[in-house]
């Protein structure tokens, strides 16, 4: 007799859920039929127009997830391939979503903002899975605001590796492409002077003050910082 294995009825629950919290914010869920991991694209709306932020979901459903003894978290096996993917080499948004269908909620996490995380992929190399924490805090729906906040951040992050790994002739040759280059050299150099000042800041709590004074020096001479990195450099 052929029978229906019980995780059947539960990825389907899983994925109603998902879509109950997801859709009435007017997002678009599309699930993706052949994926390396990749369960769901989502494309986000305000109101009836997209503002151009797209993710993409990974979920897990379970009947009853494994909760820490606090229930501050949920400790969820993935494939470290998987893992090493999404939070490194993809270019997109990333959300780890687990589903708790007895209790129709759901947990989400961003692999691209788990600190903790990337150090332990490195020395996970022989392993077949890694167990990644999902905060429970993280729920939906009842936290969309943050889970907006993670998304832009996530963007922030991915871009700025972007433009870490480009050569320096394929940056130049993009500015031609980029509508503003004046501007977008302006917003670059202001991001460059946010590091400056952290360093700065690293030096003065380590007691270097001539040094920090130095740097604070040089910014302040800088014809080319802002006012404001100026403000915070003094």
């Amino acid at each position: 007799m052929i029978t229906k294995p019980p995780q059947h009825d539960i990825d389907i629950a899983g994925k109603r859920i998902l879509r109950d919290a997801l859709e009435p914010l007017g997002w678009i869920v599309n699930e993706v039929q052949k994926d390396y991991g990749i369960d769901f694209n989502v494309q986000v709306f305000d109101g009836l127009s997209p503002n151009g932020m797209w993710f993409h979901i990974q979920l897990k459903s379970h009947q009853t997830p494994d909760y820490s003894s606090d229930r501050t978290f949920i400790s969820e096996p993935v494939e470290i391939e998987h893992v090493r993917h999404f939070a490194i080499e993809l270019r997109q948004p990333m959300f780890l979503i687990v589903a708790d269908v007895g209790f129709k909620r759901l947990y989400w996490h961003c692999l691209q903002l788990d600190t903790i995380l990337m150090p332990r992929l490195d020395g996970a190399s022989q392993q077949d899975t890694i167990t990644v924490r999902v905060p429970t805090r993280q729920h939906l729906p009842g936290t969309e605001p943050n889970f907006l906040t993670a998304l832009r951040l996530s963007n922030n992050v991915l871009a700025n590796r972007q433009l870490a790994r480009s050569s320096t002739a394929d940056f130049a040759e993009s500015l031609k492409y980029s509508g503003d280059p004046s501007g977008i050299l302006a917003s670059i150099q202001d991001k460059g002077d946010v590091l400056r000042l952290q360093k700065i800041v690293y030096r003065f709590h380590e007691g270097k003050l001539p040094e920090a004074r130095q740097r604070t020096a040089v910014l302040l001479a800088d014809p080319d910082a802002s006012v404001q990195t100026k403000f915070w450099a003094s």
